[in-house]
Order: C-alpha cells, then sequence, then structure tokens
C-alpha cells in the first residue's frame, strides 16, 4: 500500500488469530510504526467492517465450488476468484464504483472473464504432442486467473494438474465435473455440503505446473 498508493499505515485492527500473534508479524509491525490492536475473543462486531468482507468471500467460495461441483479442496482457487471478483464489482458503498478502479483508478477489465469451472482447452504446443496427429488442445476445467497477467489457471483433467495459461479457449455452457468423474478426483456429484475454510484439513488437491 505505502509503495503504490504512498498511504502510510497507522494501525492494523485484527483478531486474535495465529498469523497476527506472533514475532514476525510484532517486530515488523514495530519496524514500520504500526499500532496492532487485538479484538476481544468472539466479539466479530469490534471489526464488522473487514468480518463481514471475509464473509461475503466465503459466501462466494461456497457458490463457486457448489456450482461448479468441485470437491473442497479446490477451495484456494475458488477464493482467490471471489476475491478476484468482488474487486471488480461496483457497489452503492464505493459510490458505484469497484475496489479496483478506486485503487488503480482505471477501469476494470472484464474482457478475459470466464465461467468458473467450465469447460477449457489448453494449446497442446506441437513439440508436447505424441505424434503428427495428436490433438491441438487438451481439455481441463477453469479454476482462476493469475493475479499479474492475463493467464489462466486451468485444471487439466487427465492428471488433476493445474495448468497456467494464456493459451486456452472455453466452452462456458459446458461443465466437465457435472458430467463425468475425473481420474484421481474425488467428486462428490450428489450433495454439496462442504463448508470451505471450516475443515480441519483445509487441504489443497491441486498441484500446479509451470506455465506454458
Amino acid at each position: 500500500m505505502e509503495n503504490q498508493q504512498d498511504w502510510k499505515i497507522k494501525r492494523i485492527v485484527s483478531d486474535r488469530g495465529g498469523e497476527f500473534l506472533n514475532k514476525h508479524f510484532k517486530d515488523l509491525a514495530e519496524e514500520c510504526g504500526i499500532t496492532h490492536i487485538l479484538s476481544p475473543a468472539e466479539t466479530p462486531q469490534h471489526n464488522g467492517y473487514a468480518e463481514r468482507a471475509n464473509r461475503t468471500i466465503l459466501e462466494k467460495t461456497r457458490c463457486l465450488l457448489g456450482s461448479a461441483n468441485l470437491p473442497d479442496c479446490y477451495w484456494s482457487e475458488a477464493m482467490s476468484t471471489a476475491t478476484l471478483l468482488s474487486n471488480l464489482i461496483p457497489t452503492s458503498l464505493r459510490m458505484n464504483k469497484s475496489p479496483y478502479f478506486l485503487w488503480t483508478n482505471q477501469p476494470p477489465q472484464i474482457k478475459r472473464l470466464r465461467t468458473f469451472g467450465c469447460l477449457a482447452f489448453i494449446a497442446n504446443p506441437r513439440e508436447h504432442r505424441t505424434w503428427k496427429m495428436g490433438p491441438a488442445g487438451v481439455e481441463g476445467i477453469l479454476l482462476g486467473y493469475e493475479s499479474e497477467n492475463t493467464a489462466y489457471h486451468i485444471l487439466r483433467i487427465s492428471d488433476a494438474k493445474v495448468i497456467v495459461t494464456k493459451h486456452s479457449t472455453f466452452d462456458e455452457g459446458n461443465f466437465p465435473s457435472l458430467t463425468e468423474v475425473i481420474e484421481g478426483i474425488q467428486l462428490n456429484l450428489d450433495d454439496f455440503t462442504t463448508a470451505v475454510g471450516e475443515s480441519e484439513e483445509g487441504t489443497d488437491c491441486s498441484e500446479r505446473v509451470d506455465e506454458i
């Protein structure tokens, strides 16, 4: 924030989560002259704005996973997408402007947005094909976006690896996870009851590979 907007942080209000109660965070706050205020336990209303924003992101994450019928171990990709979408949507609380516009003073770039969980075709370069007549693209499922560029995060169906690529096309009327069992992924097609972010494991079943 200080580097990008020349705004100096004076204080941070947080709950008593472990990510805030540690020596590294304490030393960083002291070094930067930031006052760290801890809200009392079991009193989310003391930090209501942040708590409501977190709840909104969580609800959107559940909706994305549920509509695409993806297992809860893809919660991190779904939550990143939910956060991105929230930052691109204008609201009346912000003078009908989006957080993205208020931060960058630029209109949000929405042309690259596609439906979460839809069928994607990842370009298959000639050098990666096993023979001349090999497919020009391989099937995948759209999981999200690379934050710093126009690349997509796509779950390759053949091996359940997340590919980061700019070279892809989409069929937004087709959702593979609703119609087939993907090898290597345990899908529950009948009942989606996962409370994203509330599981004890908090696991992430995606394996990310280099950009292609």
